[in-house]
């Protein structure tokens, strides 16, 4: 696998020109597990600038000897310095946002809303940061609820996307409830409202830092 995604990104690379990339993410989802966890994938990416190409190769390293774009898929839960090695090979980070406020996000991923806020502020600093907010019916499908989410990532970009079942089967495959099994995607109109109050928070964030 270490030297098929390579490959299959420079293919990618020809074919759109610079537009080629990867995007590091936990095979289950969420985490880039093999990007920030495993040290030897840490110290390769981090020091690639001063190392030789016959060093131990990695995903993300070998995208990065060949010019290709790594992108980070992460829920931003570790604490940073698992993120300050990858800063400088990485060209996007990709956040996932899903709750607007700390007993919710506790509750539901588990994940420390202060150190998730933290990280994002400070990734925005040193990089370039994508939001993405999963829209779920009955959890944070309500103009209040993205209200509140614009105040605390007040202008950073920010990408809404509609519920959908796709982990459902791996709910299945591990013989866990799935809670959201009859919950069903949001209609178009009610993303497209959400999409309003988001953007409305992004230009009145960037209008008073003016």
């Amino acid at each position: 696998m270490r030297t098929s995604l390579p490959k299959q990104s420079n293919r990618a690379k020809r074919k759109n020109g610079n537009g080629g990339g990867e995007v590091l993410k936990e095979f289950g989802g969420g985490f880039p597990t093999y990007a920030l966890y495993q040290s030897r994938y840490e110290m390769t990416i981090a020091n690639k600038a001063a190392q030789e190409k016959t060093q131990t190769v990695t995903v993300a390293g070998k995208c990065c000897e060949n010019g290709i774009g790594v992108y980070i898929d992460t829920a931003a839960s570790l604490p940073f310095s698992r993120f300050e090695k990858l800063i400088k090979s990485t060209k996007k980070f990709l956040v996932d946002f899903k709750a607007a406020e700390p007993r919710q996000m506790k509750s539901e991923t588990g994940a420390d809303f202060d150190t998730v806020l933290a990280n994002i502020k400070l990734l925005a600093e040193k990089s370039s940061v994508l939001l993405r907010i999963p829209v779920i019916p009955g959890y944070n499908d309500s103009a209040e609820v993205m209200k509140k989410a614009g105040e605390y990532i007040c202008g950073l970009d920010a990408q809404l996307l509609p519920f959908h079942r796709l982990g459902a089967p791996k709910y299945e495959a591990m013989r866990l409830d799935y809670k959201y099994a009859d919950c069903k995607a949001p209609s178009v109109e009610k993303m497209n409202e959400l999409k309003k109050v988001n953007e409305l928070m992004l230009y009145e964030c960037k209008s008073s830092n003016f």
